[in-house]
């Protein structure tokens, strides 16, 4: 699936297009992503994060 997000950077409104695949980890022999986590069914963490990792440059850069 894909996302079409508005993020307003520098106050001046951001189109930002990301889809669903996101970095993910195995523990405990379960699937979860690997930056943040998906409380009560909220797939939206991850996708959000991910668009803003796509205007910081990285996933790296989220941690500054």
């Amino acid at each position: 699936m894909i996302y079409a997000i508005t993020l307003f950077v520098r106050g001046k409104p951001w189109l930002i297009v990301v889809d669903d695949y996101v970095p993910i980890v195995v523990k405990d022999y379960q699937w979860k992503p690997y930056y943040s986590e998906i409380y009560r069914s909220n797939y939206w963490v991850p996708i959000f994060e991910k668009a803003i990792a796509k205007v910081m440059g990285s996933y790296s850069h989220l941690e500054d």
